[in-house]
């Protein structure tokens, strides 16, 4: 008996529910049965719908790569907007002709699929042994223009066919072009490897050869293999600044690789041969930073002082002098620290030494008792130009001193004013838990709170006032919807319905295609917040963490620097702190028993969420682990046994190193987040020492005592995007401050 309408809509209906059900649960099978059933009940409707879309995400994602690119291919839609997602099947099928076949098509696409198409191209020819074509792209590739992804893997792959070729004279002119301008990229390090295997014994001979690999493998953090060459040349090179040169980097691999005792007495060994007068200078600068390193305290005293009358107005005498303000401090000899300010003046330092040798004052000072000399030295730091965080943390630094001094009132108003100026940056959250640790000692709290009461639209100045002040959740809720009345009113601009239904992208999100959606937006189609919205949205629920950021941060930026992220739409909130890579991230923060919100904080600020990132520093990958440090965590993991440095690219295989990197600093450092921070970026070792001068306890201080500017930018940030991850999904702080003693 054949179906009435309304049977066949209830009958397709249950289908259709019952396959995003067996979709959510991963179970292809049972899904693809019932995509089957609506395909079979209404044919036309199931094309017009684009059910093939889903089988294909589906098919994909459960690995079935052939009926994933068939219904990608056999799609009613634009081959512009498909292309890239057959593309992918293929390569992963490694169905090469078929690839070919599909750069042939002529699609119309955007400029960064075409430069993927190009480079599959060429990889295809290569793979199928049509080394002319293969060639020809490669060389085109090479062009400035191009992408720098491409454009490496360019240079390597035309020094490696001429190599096979037998042409040594082009492939040497571009494996020596990937290691002169490009020395701390992969391709550079494999183009060292290549040539090690390709060239003849007379080649290897070569100083500048040796000069080229050794630089190119120092960079890559490969220092076996840079000490080699580096003794090469320390043993041949006719010039004595070649030779010292050589000696000194082959001195400092040992501090790079955290044996500060080995390259010491590398470093006290190689002094008395460097004839040059700038290696001499540098020698010096490292050889005192490891004795400070060991421990040797006085030594560094004393090599300072013997040095610097030799050196003066030298750059690494006025480096070295930050190593003995710090040995100083371990040392306790607060009379030598006082009178150091003057032989700091007479060898010409500059006023980044006297920043650094007054941030030491202050915090020494502090921790002597002594707020009124800490404040004596915080206004010799003070600079008229200081950059806003700086006059962050300075702000925050005499809150804590007038506090000290028993001055609560004037105490609260300076953290009231690093609040109230950014309330999101690590500076003003930390502000505010000190403000809320402590609004019990402010007075004046009830006389604002009446006229708050009293006032018909009271000053955003007040506002936050009592925000941060406030005594309970019911005030601060009552002052977040006045304040909320500040802010621009953008949340109407913040849906899909600001785009007419007929537009392509609405299609595609409506079925789930949203890479497809997100690349049909373009800025014209709508207002620029509608346009971030979107862009941020359906890059994230395609997977595309690393892009939708960039949307959501550039969406956050229409809201003022003064208004608390918790205030804006938890939608926004969400954009910019994304939970990427969620099922991994879980899965591995559970069998390593870390935080996972900690995990998404590291890799938000390291890659953004791109995979495929490289620092100038070779750490490579979501968790931008250097070579050294992978290699050792991936031998305590069972399922790395086999591990390589391309695997650093896979998020399965980053996001287990990093987990259990995490847990084994955790582990060390008694669980303190702030100490694993500073770890993962800096090394433990660096974070041992930093921790002998402020401490154990107070976090702030711990915080003014890195010595590595990178590495304390580093702790604000990730710190910071822990916090409103913590807050964002779970409603915690994840900051933490000292507790400050009553006055």
């Amino acid at each position: 008996m054949a179906l009435t309408p309304s049977a066949r809509e209830g009958l397709w209906q249950y289908h259709a529910q019952r396959f995003e059900q067996y979709r959510e649960a991963r179970d292809f099978p049972r899904a693809l049965r019932e995509l089957g059933h609506l395909s079979s009940l209404n044919e036309k409707r199931y094309a017009e719908e684009l059910w093939l879309l889903r089988l294909a995400e589906l098919a994909e994602r459960h690995g079935y790569l052939e009926t994933a690119w068939r219904a990608y291919h056999d799609a009613p839609v634009e081959p512009n907007l498909k292309v890239m997602d057959e593309l992918r099947c293929l390569q992963k099928m490694g169905r090469h002709a078929a690839v070919l076949d599909l750069a042939a098509s002529g699609a119309k696409l955007s400029r960064a699929d075409r430069w993927d198409l190009k480079a599959a191209q060429a990889e295809a020819f290569l793979a199928l042994g049509r080394e002319g074509d293969a060639e020809r792209i490669y060389q085109d590739l090479t062009a400035r223009k191009t992408p720098m992804r491409y454009r490496l893997d360019a240079y390597y792959q035309l020094a490696s066919l001429y190599y096979r070729l037998e042409d040594h004279r082009r492939a040497r002119r571009f494996a020596e072009a990937l290691q002169g301008n490009w020395p701390g990229s992969d391709e550079a390090l494999y183009a060292v490897t290549l040539q090690e295997q390709a060239e003849d014994e007379a080649f290897l001979k070569r100083t500048s050869v040796w000069k080229r690999f050794a630089w190119v493998c120092y960079r890559n953090r490969a220092y076996q293999r840079s000490d080699h060459y580096f003794q090469k040349i320390a043993d041949h090179a006719d010039s004595l600044k070649e030779r010292d040169r050589a000696r000194y980097f082959l001195a400092l691999t040992h501090t790079k690789r955290e044996k500060p005792a080995v390259a010491a007495k590398v470093f006290q060994t190689a002094l008395p041969e460097l004839k040059t007068e700038f290696y001499k200078g540098l020698a010096t600068f490292q050889y005192a930073r490891t004795l400070l390193m060991n421990g040797q305290d006085r030594e560094v005293v004393e090599l300072v002082q013997s040095t610097s009358g030799k050196m003066k107005r030298d750059r690494w005498l006025r480096e070295s002098m930050r190593l003995e303000i710090l040995a100083l401090r371990r040392l306790g000899d607060w009379s030598e620290f006082r009178t150091l300010a003057k032989r700091m003046k007479a060898v010409g330092a500059n006023a980044s030494l006297f920043d650094f040798y007054h941030r030491n004052g202050v915090i020494w000072s502090m921790q002597r008792h002594d707020p009124g000399r800490a404040l004596y030295y915080l206004n010799k730091y003070r600079r008229p130009r200081m950059k806003l965080q700086q006059r962050q943390e300075a702000n925050l630094w005499e809150g804590m001193i007038r506090w000290e001094e028993g001055d609560s009132d004037k105490a609260i108003q300076l953290w009231l004013e690093v609040a109230n100026a950014d309330p999101n940056h690590y500076f003003g959250l930390v502000a505010r838990e000190l403000l809320a640790s402590n609004r019990h000692l402010y007075t004046d709290y009830f006389r604002q709170w009446a006229r708050f009461e009293k006032e018909e639209k009271p000053s955003r100045e007040l506002l936050q006032r009592l925000y941060y002040l406030a005594p309970d959740r019911n005030h601060r809720k009552r002052v977040a919807s006045s304040l909320i009345e500040h802010l621009p009113a953008l949340e109407n601009r913040f849906t899909i319905d600001a785009l007419s239904e007929a537009h392509p992208a609405r299609r595609w999100a409506a079925v789930g295609q949203f890479a497809w959606a997100a690349k049909s937006l373009e800025a014209k189609h709508t207002s620029r917040e509608t346009f971030h919205f979107l862009k941020a949205s359906w890059h994230g629920l395609a997977g595309n963490a690393y892009r939708s950021i960039s949307h959501g941060e550039i969406l956050a930026k229409h809201y003022p620097r003064w208004v608390p992220h918790e205030l804006l739409p938890q939608s926004i909130q969400q954009l910019v702190y994304p939970i990427a890579f969620g099922d991994i991230i879980e899965s591995q923060a559970s069998r390593q028993d870390v935080d996972p919100y900690l995990l998404l904080a590291i890799i938000r600020e390291e890659s953004r969420f791109n995979q495929f990132a490289k620092s100038g520093a070779s750490a490579r990958g979501l968790m931008q682990f250097i070579p050294s440090t992978a290699q050792s965590i991936a031998g305590e993991l069972e399922d790395l046994q086999h591990f390589s440095l391309a695997h650093l690219y896979e998020p399965e295989t980053a996001i287990a190193l990093g987990a259990r990197y995490v847990n084994n600093l955790m582990s060390n450092f008694e669980g303190k987040s702030l100490f694993t921070v500073a770890a993962y970026n800096a090394g433990e070792g660096a974070v041992n020492r930093w921790r002998t001068f402020s401490g154990e306890t107070n976090p702030v201080h711990f915080v003014w005592d890195v010595t590595y500017e990178e590495t304390k930018n580093y702790c604000q940030k990730v710190l910071r995007a822990y916090h409103h991850y913590k807050r964002v999904y779970e409603n915690e702080s994840a900051i933490q401050v000292p507790e400050l003693t009553a006055r």
